[in-house]
Formats: C-alpha cells, sequence, structure tokens
C-alpha cells in the first residue's frame, strides 16, 4: 500500500519538478518587475478573441472524435465528446498524457461506450495530430529555407541571454527519458502478473484495433480531413490572433505565427503539466530569432506567459464543468443527466 501511494506521489512529483526546473531556466536572469509591466500593458481584446478561437478548436475537436467513434457502433452525443475533451486537458494538468485516457474512462461511465474501443479512436486522432504538425514544421522549412536558416544562425543570442541552457536541457531530457523507461517497465510487470493476462492483453488490443480501423468506415472522411484542417487553422489563430495583444510582437507577419505555433505545440507536447516552461521557453526564443523582427526574449516571454495563462485558466474552468457533467450520475431525481438511447450501442 505504502509503495502504491510512494509510485503514484512520484509520477505527479517528477512532471512537476520538472516543469518547474524548465519554468525557472525559461525566466533566469529576466526583469520580472518589466514582465509584469508589459502584462498590465496588454491589449486583453485581443486575448479574449484568442479564447473564443481556441474554445471553438476545442468543439471542432469533439466532432472529430465524435466521427471517429460512430464507425463502432457508437452514437456519441457533440455535447459529452466536448466534456471528456476538456476533461482531458484538465487531467494533463494534473499528470501528463493521463488526459487520453481519462477521458477514455469518463467518457465510458457517462455512455458506457467500452473503454478500449475509445483508447483505439484516442490513438488515431493523436497520429493524426502527429503526422499534421510534422507535416506544419516540414512545409515551413521547405516554404522558407532562407528563414529557418537565418534562425539558425543566431542560436549563440539565445545562449547568451540564458547561460548553460543547453546543459540543462539535455540533463532534463535525459531525466524524462528515464523516467519513462522505468514507467513503462513497471506497468508491464504489473500487467505481467495479473490473472488472465494474455486474455485481457488480447480484449484490448481487440478493442484498440477496432478503434483504429473505425477511419476506414468513416461515413464521410473528406468532412473529417476538412475538421482536421479546419482545427488545424483555429489554432493558427489561437495564437497569431493573441501576438497583437503585446505591443512587441504586434507586427509579426503570419508565417512567423505559424513558425512560433509550431514551437508552442511542441513545448506542450512536452512531458510537464501543460506544457509549463517549455512553451514559454520555445516561444520566446523562436521570437527573439525571428531574422526580420527586433522582439526580445524579455518580449517573448510576456506574449507566451499571456496566452499560456489565459489557455490554462479555460481549460481549468471547462475542464472542472466537464468533468463535474461526466462524472455525476445518469439518473437523478430531476431527471436533467439522464443518458439518452442515442449513446448507446446502435
Amino acid at each position: 500500500m505504502r509503495k502504491t501511494v510512494i509510485r503514484k506521489s512520484l509520477k505527479i512529483i517528477l512532471p512537476l519538478l520538472l516543469a518547474a526546473f524548465l519554468f525557472r531556466m525559461a525566466f533566469k536572469d529576466q526583469d520580472l518587475d518589466q514582465v509584469w509591466v508589459a502584462l498590465k500593458a496588454a491589449n486583453y481584446n485581443w486575448v479574449f478573441l484568442s479564447l473564443a478561437f481556441s474554445l471553438l478548436s476545442h468543439v471542432v475537436r469533439a466532432i472529430r472524435w465524435k466521427m471517429l467513434i460512430e464507425p463502432s457502433g457508437y452514437n456519441l452525443s457533440v455535447l459529452n465528446s466536448f466534456y471528456a475533451v476538456m476533461a482531458g486537458y484538465l487531467a494533463n494538468l494534473a499528470l501528463p498524457r493521463m488526459g487520453e485516457v481519462s477521458r477514455c474512462g469518463m467518457l465510458n461511465r457517462k455512455t458506457k461506450i467500452p473503454v478500449n474501443v475509445l483508447i483505439g479512436t484516442v490513438i488515431v486522432e493523436r497520429a493524426i495530430d502527429v503526422i499534421c504538425l510534422l507535416g506544419l514544421t516540414l512545409g515551413v522549412f521547405l516554404l522558407n529555407y532562407e528563414m529557418v536558416d537565418s534562425i539558425v544562425a543566431t542560436l549563440d543570442l539565445p545562449k547568451k541571454k540564458i547561460p548553460h541552457l543547453d546543459f540543462y536541457w539535455i540533463l532534463g531530457i535525459l531525466g524524462v527519458v528515464s523516467f519513462f523507461l522505468y514507467g513503462t517497465f513497471k506497468f508491464l510487470l504489473r500487467f505481467y502478473k495479473a490473472k488472465r493476462f494474455w486474455v485481457k492483453l488480447k480484449s484490448f488490443f481487440e478493442g484498440v484495433f477496432g478503434g483504429v480501423k473505425s477511419i476506414r468506415k468513416m461515413k464521410n472522411p473528406y468532412l473529417f480531413v476538412f475538421y482536421t484542417v479546419l482545427m488545424w487553422f483555429l489554432y493558427f489563430l489561437v495564437f497569431y490572433v493573441c501576438c497583437f495583444a503585446v505591443e512587441a510582437t504586434s507586427k509579426i507577419t503570419p508565417f512567423d505565427g505559424l513558425l512560433g505555433m509550431i514551437m508552442g505545440s511542441y513545448g506542450i507536447a512536452a512531458p510537464v503539466q501543460g506544457g509549463v516552461g517549455a512553451f514559454h521557453a520555445l516561444v520566446a526564443l523562436t521570437f527573439s530569432m525571428l531574422p526580420n523582427q527586433t522582439i526580445s526574449y524579455n518580449e517573448g516571454l510576456v506574449f507566451a506567459t499571456i496566452i499560456h495563462g489565459v489557455q490554462m485558466v479555460m481549460i481549468i474552468v471547462f475542464g472542472a464543468i466537464g468533468t463535474f457533467l461526466l462524472l455525476v450520475k445518469s439518473k437523478n431525481k430531476y431527471g436533467i443527466f439522464k443518458q439518452t438511447k442515442s449513446e448507446n450501442s446502435i
């Protein structure tokens, strides 16, 4: 019992320590008073518009996930799909990568759709997102190689502003990889000792593969592609529109905004709660190295702090609402949250 508590505590504490470390490195040697003044001077009308686009992007993601689930024989409502997506984002703030599993578990409790089927569709969803992000990254390099080459040539500038960054980043990456390998080993060991291990494993992967195959049975794959493109375009608008909130970043080009969004996406994907620190550092470094701009690292941090902060607040609010609505009993004395037949197996 004690070992279990310690293990679960470490799963939360270690990413938190890494997030604190990255956040500390991102803001190392920066004038925090200047950052605070710039935060107060920002135009938050643009921030609210950015939030509206962000909320819409989550709705589109919910619709897209619903489309992936339907070929498996289940008709999920857009609302419950949205609640699960936001609840998953909230869970990621507690423990990185827990959101994908937790949203499947909560949705199963609400709609009775098998967890392994849901996980299969989430695997497809995440795989498509990775392909899109890598495609955008490659596109940036191919469309404007000279600009990227200029950014690489200015890498000495950030090193002067954040001494020993390379060493600490390498140390952090090694720590993350070691933690991941240790967790994977413990996970496999625990399931190996479980009763009827192979039966459970076969049943699990049958459901997962069924979810993966769902994309081949989709009624309207072109609509799915449209929603995918729309979602990533909204992600771009979330980032680019917010740039106008800060004077220093208000004059960047759409291409610069796209590059910043891509690097920020890699920061969010870091194995820390909400990409804290990694997002701030990557966005600030990218903006400070743009050859056609005069944005300082400190000014880039101001922008990164604003957009990341308001996104986290939105996730906490809507994630808490989604979690509550998914975990309440399907039937209560008022019948408000009563499950409909459309969300049962067809």
